[in-house]
């Protein structure tokens, strides 16, 4: 679905409370130890609010991260935290590369956060 599309429909339905977008994806996140192949998902300002969830660390996705002129954003999993940042607290407000992108780490989900399917590292 163009987001285009998406945005006209989430103003004009009347039968859900909100929608959201979701694409699935593999990235190579690097600079943080060894490269590796993660999982992540882009998703739209509306994903997390829809689903109830609520950081360990930090802020979550907004409409706000999707305006043009905004910063790449993504919120990383707890999992992805402990195992390839150490657990550091200060990795909310860090850049982290995937696959030759910068995206600033804006949270951290809190243990046992899953969405239908194969573990997601990052949104």
């Amino acid at each position: 679905v163009a987001p285009a599309n998406y945005r006209d429909w989430l103003a004009e339905q009347k039968s859900f409370a909100t929608m959201s977008l979701i694409s699935d994806g593999r990235r190579n996140l690097t600079g943080a130890g060894d490269p590796e192949e993660i999982r992540v998902q882009g998703v739209s300002g509306s994903f997390f609010p829809m689903l109830g969830a609520l950081p360990h660390s930090g802020r979550l996705l907004t409409w706000d991260d999707e305006r043009p002129e905004a910063a790449r954003a993504a919120v990383i999993s707890h999992a992805i935290w402990q195992r390839k940042f150490g657990a550091r607290p200060d990795i909310v407000g860090k850049t982290i590369d995937l696959s030759g992108s910068a995206y600033q780490v804006v949270g951290i989900l809190p243990p046992g956060f899953q969405t239908l399917g194969t573990p997601v590292d990052v949104w």
